[in-house]
């Protein structure tokens, strides 16, 4: 099953403000690991790598030296946030019961508590009511060029072994025939 894109906010990774499980698995024992997002750009006719360093929470065996947890950026706002993929369920769950109870802690602490949160900016508001930026829209460019490009060789292969077999099979075929009428 494909895991969803899930937008968390910078400063939500800069207060380590994220539920203290495994990103990748799950776990409820987890260490903040030093985590770099990567973005390409192509900008004036070449691809550049935008790299955001920070810290995202990785159990033992996702963080360790031959740890393997392909959190990876879709696409990222310098000043806004991530779209991650391949995190699990269960911190997406956490993540969402998380924000909610800061919604619900910072509305408590509001002095009116039918305060509207568009009339107060996005970073005076828990990341529960910040309006997340629209999600990425893959392109599937790639992936048919790819299958396209696949088929060719497929069947530039195919041709290559019918007429490789072809032609040993009218080798033999000749041969035969030559000893027949012999």
């Amino acid at each position: 099953m494909a895991r969803p894109h899930v937008f968390i906010w910078w400063d939500e990774f800069d207060r380590q403000d994220l539920p203290c499980m495994c990103m990748r698995c799950g776990k409820k024992k987890a260490r903040w690991t030093k985590w770099s997002f990567e973005k390409g750009v192509y900008k004036n006719m070449r691809n550049y790598r935008r790299i955001r360093k920070t810290e995202i929470p990785l159990c033992e065996e996702h963080a360790g030296f031959l740890g393997f947890a392909m959190i990876t950026a879709s696409d990222y706002d310098d000043e806004k946030g991530v779209w991650t993929m391949n995190v699990h369920e269960d911190f997406q769950a956490a993540l969402k019961k998380h924000r909610k109870a800061e919604v619900k802690a910072w509305k408590e602490e509001e002095e009116n508590e039918n305060a509207d949160p568009d009339d107060i900016d996005d970073e005076k508001l828990p990341p529960g009511l910040r309006r997340e930026p629209e999600k990425p829209v893959r392109s599937k460019v790639g992936f048919f060029l790819g299958m396209g490009f696949f088929a060719v060789v497929m069947v530039i292969g195919v041709i290559i072994v019918l007429s490789v077999c072809g032609m040993f099979a009218l080798i033999l075929g000749v041969g035969m025939m030559a000893r027949r009428q012999q």
